[in-house]
């Protein structure tokens, strides 16, 4: 035996320099936390302003960041300011609100405080042992998950990394199952195998296959129906030839939420196949799982309560940080007999399931914290607005992209994903290269990223809504990028759409929207604020830049609606101001007014001005003016505010009934239409912002030339003429 107490060598001992300190010092430390919350909160804040995919070669960051490993240590402040210039500037932003692309991974910032806290207990839960808490942590958050999609307590489950991992630990259970004895002996010699899964699934079955050692051939791509579900008398006739085949059925894997159009298998009868045949039915619902918290959603999960493994990733919908994906199952037998493996020096006699031997891993990460907090810090209720407005944002989108003329759906609107192409009825390749270009086009912007697929063997748009931060105007911005890509790159080339009369789409200028609208101007009041700001410089130049400008009988009215609180608004404002002076008011054409809100990007923010002028002309324009001001928060987030402008009319004493004539019949208010199609179908051009007849939406002309253009048709149609 070799003699383990000989002492080492003196020489060496002496040639051994003082180490460095282990770690950190508390104070350090607390420096250092202090400077990266503050840079995380600073970039929660500017991520819209940061183009989603970045404008780099590749080995850009890499050449950045240097070639060789430091000797000595840099201090923390040198390394955060490397990170924010090389490193941030480099990656593609998944917390940016236009993040529109695969299915989102934004993160909350209860999963960010949570992170944190992991890292700083920085505990292995492999075993119950090697963390008590961590695994119980685990298994409650796993469990009120669980409970909250509506799934019986006979499925239990475990935190994985990511759905692919998740539906491979499902399929090695599986095949287990099967009767394969492959932890024994291995595949070789024994049975072929067979794996069920439609030709819409994600890609993660087809891996799992491989990585499993059954191969390419194995794997069954059932066929779809026109709505892209699996269908599932073909999914019986599969399984019937290979069993004639002598090959042996292993796992049926039906999506809810399928990777390119969000479509839903009909779960409930490929179930029944599968049982028929002693199938491993497994469920893909990494993306759309969570959805079933909202009860509305509930019917499109019918019959997965019968499933023998289903995963979910809070990590995607819900906003927990990557990773985590949670795998369920009705029994975890199946994956301890595929995966179970305790050396010695493991062994415990603990009553309680250790969750290493239901995956590969060995080493765990404590994923459970963040899902525990998520549900504390947001719940159930809170969880559920999120995805039933992301829903209700997609299906408006979505309505307004088949409306508009231009792009047309090409799978049916599912969750929150929407499949679209820009369609001539031409030449099918021609089309396809139309829609790769609008495609860069939009991406190039980066105000938005969205992705394509293919269905049916042609090019396809797609868009999802699923970031925390996204909000509809960002959905405006897409749509918007959208239309002018396309009419822009129309294999016809750019110009006016016959049908719609005018189409004006000017370049995106966040915080301000611009709309001209031909209607005569109704007389402004200029009595007293009742809602005076608490600055008096701010006070007066509101109410200088809020009066209408120009002869109130001029053929053409110009609103500006902006955000009064922008600082590159308010120099837009002088600049478009100043040149509408000099060409336009001064000659008797245009008449001008300025409304400031703090959402000046939504439709209700056009009709708004209606009132402000419907109540100026009996002299309460002001009164008006600053409880729109004032209130937005109630009107500016419903379709159709009208009912808050009457009882904010009864407020100021006018009459309602003339008020409410005036502004039901003003050429802006059908901008609030709940249903955007009945408008589109009469052939007007759906931009994000428009106005019926002869009148133009544009949302911040990017130059004079494309705001003048607008002007002098909208005059010439008018019969006003140009100055």
């Amino acid at each position: 035996m070799p003699d383990h107490t000989k002492r080492a060598d003196p020489a060496r001992e002496n040639a051994r320099t003082d180490p460095a300190p282990a770690d950190w010092s508390p104070e350090t430390l607390r420096a250092a936390l202090g400077r990266a919350s503050e840079w995380t909160i600073d970039y929660r804040r500017r991520v819209g302003g940061f183009p989603v995919f970045p404008a780099i070669e590749p080995g850009q960051v890499r050449r950045a960041l240097g070639d060789r490993p430091p000797r000595e240590p840099d201090p923390f402040e040198r390394v955060l300011a490397d990170f924010d210039e090389h490193i941030v500037s480099g990656l593609t932003h998944w917390n940016h609100p236009g993040f529109l692309a695969y299915f989102s991974s934004s993160t909350r910032a209860p999963s960010i405080v949570a992170e944190l806290l992991i890292a700083a207990v920085g505990v292995n839960a492999m075993l119950w042992r090697t963390s008590p808490a961590a695994t119980e942590v685990e298994r409650t958050a796993v469990d009120w998950l669980r409970q909250a999609v509506g799934l019986p307590a006979s499925f239990s489950g475990l935190i994985l990394d990511t759905a692919s991992t998740a539906t491979f630990t499902a399929l090695l259970a599986a095949r287990e199952l099967a009767g394969t004895r492959v932890r024994a002996d291995g595949l070789a010699g024994g049975p072929a195998l067979a794996v069920y899964t439609s030709e819409q699934s994600h890609s993660s079955v087809e891996k799992s296959a491989l990585a499993a050692g059954l191969g390419h051939r194995s794997v069954r791509r059932i066929a779809v129906d026109d709505a892209f579900r699996m269908r599932p008398e073909a999914l019986e006739a599969a399984i019937t030839e290979d069993l004639a085949r002598g090959v042996r059925p292993t796992m049926a894997c039906a999506t809810i939420g399928t990777t390119s159009t969000g479509s839903v298998d009909p779960v409930e009868a490929l179930g029944a196949v599968a049982r028929r045949h002693g199938v491993w039915l497994h469920v893909d619902s990494a993306y759309a799982g969570p959805a079933a918290m909202v009860p509305e959603q509930r019917e499109h999960f019918r019959g997965w309560e019968a499933a023998d493994s289903i995963v979910l990733n809070p990590h995607k919908w819900l906003g927990t940080s990557l990773d985590c994906s949670v795998l369920l199952y009705r029994d975890v037998a199946p994956f301890r007999e595929s995966l179970a493996l305790t050396p010695t020096y493991l062994e415990s006699e603990d009553d309680e399931i250790d969750l290493m031997d239901i995956g590969l891993a060995l080493g765990r990460r404590f994923r459970g914290l963040k899902l525990w907090m998520l549900f504390r810090c947001v719940g159930t209720d809170g969880l559920a607005g999120t995805m039933r407005r992301h829903i209700a944002m997609a299906e408006a989108a979505a309505d307004r992209l088949a409306g508009g003329g231009v792009f047309e759906l090409a799978a049916p609107v599912s969750f929150s994903t929407i499949c679209f192409r820009a369609a001539s009825g031409g030449d099918p390749a021609t089309e396809d290269g139309w829609n790769r270009e609008i495609l860069a086009r939009v991406n190039a912007g980066g105000r938005s990223f969205i992705s394509h697929t293919e269905l049916a063997g042609r090019y396809v748009l797609r868009l999802s809504v699923g970031s925390v931060h996204t909000e509809e105007r960002h959905l405006d911005e897409v749509l918007e990028a959208l239309h002018r890509a396309a009419d822009e790159l129309s294999p016809g080339g750019p110009g006016m759409n016959a049908t719609s009369r005018i189409r004006v789409v000017a370049a995106l200028l966040p915080g301000l929207a611009l709309a001209w609208a031909g209607c005569a101007a109704e007389a402004g009041s200029t009595q007293e604020s009742s809602v005076v700001p608490a600055n008096a410089e701010v006070a007066r130049e509101r109410a200088d830049r809020s009066r209408i400008k120009g002869e109130e009988g001029a053929p053409l009215r110009v609103v500006e609606i902006s955000d009064f609180q922008c600082p590159f608004c308010r120099q837009f404002h002088e600049q478009t101001l100043t040149r509408i002076d000099s060409a336009y008011i001064e000659a008797g054409k245009v008449s001008y007014l300025w409304i400031a809100y703090a959402n000046p990007g939504h439709p209700q923010a056009f009709v708004s001005t209606e009132a402000a002028y419907c109540a100026g002309a009996v002299g309460k324009f002001w009164p008006m003016h600053d409880i729109l001001f004032e209130r937005q928060d109630e009107w500016s987030g419903v379709p159709d505010p009208y009912a808050q402008f009457m009882e904010y009319a009864d407020e100021i004493d006018i009459d309602t009934e003339s008020f409410g004539s005036c502004v039901r019949n003003s050429v802006l208010a059908p901008l609030v239409l709940r249903d955007y199609t009945s408008v589109t179908q009469a052939g007007i051009s759906s931009t994000p912002y428009f106005i019926l007849g002869d009148s133009v939406a544009i949302r911040g002309a990017a130059d004079f030339g494309t705001f003048s253009s607008a002007i002098d048709t909208l005059l010439v149609l008018k019969g006003g003429g140009t100055p």
